[in-house]
């Protein structure tokens, strides 16, 4: 399917979209996973994002751009508080979206997979976290295909919001993060992993917006990158005038674990105010040969040595998901590690 075909799916809705207003390597926020690379050879028949779950409704997302007009399709609702399990499949193999919408009201732990094993998933995820509550969020991308997800998240007073993002299997996977801390005391605390061997590419895109005093936020990404791969983050922390008592902080890493494995990472700061506390780094490397030896010496082969030095690695960011999904996602760990 080319841009054009996309874009007559798109047009009804958007009251004429051109292939122009599909992000392309030209905009700086995609110049690594430009829409053509997501596309690939995805063919022009129909596919549906399959969402499953306990207690869900049927709603509608507003169609605000070309993009979201593209990930238009079944949107549901879930319920306000406690646990939520989701599953977004693609079955078939064209290009299908979807939504879903949280408006907590209470505490809330919401764990999202996405499967499937061709065609192209275009989801977008809506988050209301009000004053007071708690919204902790797993969301793993587990699928064979291509993945273009966005997920928008918006923070009341003294409402927290905790993220973990894992992508790992795809041909090509981008994830936009978008969290905006609207009221004083709100707090983002985000965490993502990414697994990539063979010729797979994964996209972090986040952005955290600084929008009132006294707010928090918290980023720490981790890629562990073989064979052909690429990994790409990008960090960006907004802090609007007037946002006094912004504590920021960001911090990348990225394993590579071929001579051909590839990390890009651009962490970004950008402040209207003065009175702000913020901070960013970012380590690329390979696996620390004196700490193989010192495995080896302690009778471990080359192999078990190497797997117990990625899985630590991998293991911060899987050990800050809520214990509920911890388990799960370190069966997972081990199952993407091994393959």
């Amino acid at each position: 399917m080319t841009g054009e075909e996309l874009l007559g799916l798109a047009r009804d809705r958007t009251g004429g979209a051109t292939l122009a207003d599909l992000p392309a390597a030209r905009d700086e926020a995609h110049k690594y996973t430009p829409f053509a690379r997501l596309l690939g050879e995805v063919p022009a028949v129909a596919a549906t994002l399959r969402t499953t779950g306990e207690g869900l409704e049927s709603t509608e997302l507003p169609v605000r751009d070309a993009w979201s007009a593209l990930a238009h399709g079944a949107t549901v609702r879930t319920p306000a508080s406690g646990r939520v399990d989701v599953v977004h499949e693609l079955v078939g193999d064209g290009v299908a979206g979807g939504g879903l919408v949280v408006d907590a009201d209470g505490d809330l732990l919401l764990v999202e997979r996405f499967t499937g094993n061709a065609g192209l998933a275009l989801p977008c995820t809506t988050i209301r976290v009000p004053a007071g509550v708690t919204v902790e969020h797993v969301r793993v991308v587990d699928a064979d295909g291509r993945h273009a997800g966005r997920v928008t998240v918006e923070v009341e007073g003294g409402g927290r919001y905790r993220l973990v993002s894992v992508l790992a299997g795809g041909a090509v996977d981008r994830v936009e993060i978008d969290v905006r801390l609207s009221d004083a005391g709100a707090e983002a605390d985000l965490h993502g992993l990414v697994v990539l061997g063979g010729s797979q590419h994964a996209d972090h895109h986040v952005t955290v917006r600084h929008d009132a005093p006294s707010c928090t936020s918290r980023q720490e990404f981790r890629a562990l990158v073989s064979d052909r791969a690429r990994s790409v983050f990008t960090g960006r922390v907004v802090v609007r005038r007037g946002a006094d008592g912004t504590d920021a902080g960001q911090l990348h890493r990225a394993l590579l674990l071929s001579d051909t494995a590839v990390a890009n990472a651009r962490p970004q700061l950008e402040i209207h105010t003065d009175d702000v506390k913020a901070s960013h780094g970012t380590a690329v490397g390979t696996l620390d040969d004196e700490a193989l030896f010192y495995l080896r010496q302690r009778g471990l082969d080359a192999d078990q040595a190497r797997a117990l030095l990625v899985g630590a690695f991998a293991a911060e960011v899987v050990d800050a998901a809520p214990e509920a999904a911890r388990e799960e996602l370190r069966a997972d760990l081990q199952r993407w590690t091994n393959r």
